[in-house]
């Protein structure tokens, strides 16, 4: 019996396939992408900086819970927390794994 097997894909190209279509990324594609002998935790911090880094602009807000005082309130909230969430990430990832 044959077996087809897929051909090896390039550690850009599996990195670009997770951050462009993260649901549709394979079990078997993560695998062979953490397997790739030049795959290393520095290849890690520039794709989590990627897919964390969600555009507000595009979700659609239908509340109003962005006007007046509590829109104020609420904006600043978000700043806060937005920046204790990056600097969370940045001093993770500023960590040298050996």
């Amino acid at each position: 019996m044959n077996k087809i097997f897929a051909p090896m894909e390039t550690k850009a190209s599996l990195i670009n396939q997770l951050i462009s279509e993260p649901r549709k990324f394979s079990e078997n594609a993560l695998n062979e992408l953490l397997n790739k002998e030049d795959f290393s935790f520095k290849d890690l911090r520039p794709m989590m900086m990627r897919i964390f880094d969600v555009n507000l602009g595009t979700i659609k807000n239908a509340s109003e819970a962005d006007q007046g005082i509590l829109g104020k309130l609420n904006k600043r909230s978000r700043r806060i927390r937005e920046k204790q969430f990056w600097e969370k990430i940045k001093k993770f990832f500023e960590i040298d794994y050996p």
